[in-house]
């Protein structure tokens, strides 16, 4: 059974995030996660026996957070060796329903922690509309939220399984429509949850310091 909430859990819960949105997104590494590439890999995704090694080594990589970065860390470069060898019998499948998905990658992916990040992102770029962008970062927060507003779930812990994606996205459904931030509700909630539940990586980092989304550049379409 999905997570569910009361109408005084959910106002509980924006209020925490409306506390802390700002000073977390002022650190939020932008540079790492552009939107952009994201959008487009989702269109690329709804024909998965047309996806390149080189498509799965830029999403995924952009996913554990390593955008156009020369290098990836070892163990980061080992996951995604495993996925695109293991892509071509991935697609033998007869189907690609969530279980069946998790199944198999849990089956060929030796380091799950990272295993489960990438294989929550698969999801997502495969049904974006039944699963939220998700990681461990993202689950902790959740996590650590519903201890914060003392969930009848707050003892709940991480098992990188499939029940954690589920009641993640419920929990994303059930609050991001609820926030004050119009057409950024979603975008906001996603960056705010990899921040929040990333704060460790900042404690040595200097309170100075502050990220800024670039700015697009408009196109001017002058009619003639």
């Amino acid at each position: 059974m999905s997570l569910t909430f009361t109408e005084k859990e959910k106002r509980a819960i924006v209020a925490l995030i409306e506390e802390h949105c700002d000073p977390y997104l002022s650190r939020f590494p932008y540079a790492r996660y552009p939107n952009e590439p994201l959008e487009d890999w989702k269109l690329a995704f709804t024909d998965l026996p047309s996806i390149q090694p080189q498509t799965i080594k830029q999403a995924l990589g952009w996913h554990f957070g390593d955008w156009q970065r020369k290098s990836l860390s070892s163990a980061h470069s080992k996951t995604l060796s495993l996925f695109i060898k293991a892509w071509p019998e991935f697609l033998q499948g007869s189907s690609f329903e969530p279980d069946q998905v998790f199944s198999f990658w849990q089956s060929q992916l030796s380091d799950w922690s990272r295993g489960f990040n990438g294989v929550s992102f698969l999801l997502h770029l495969i049904q974006p509309e039944r699963f939220e962008l998700a990681d461990h970062h993202r689950i902790q927060a959740m996590m650590e939220i519903l201890q914060a507003i003392e969930h009848k779930e707050n003892k709940r812990t991480f098992s990188y399984s499939l029940q954690d994606l589920e009641d993640y996205n419920a929990f994303f459904k059930a609050i991001y429509p609820k926030l004050p931030y119009e057409q950024l509700n979603r975008i906001k909630l996603e960056r705010f949850l990899k921040a929040y539940g990333n704060r460790h990586a900042y404690k040595n980092v200097s309170t100075s310091y502050v990220t800024e989304e670039p700015i697009k550049p408009m196109l001017l379409i002058m009619n003639f």
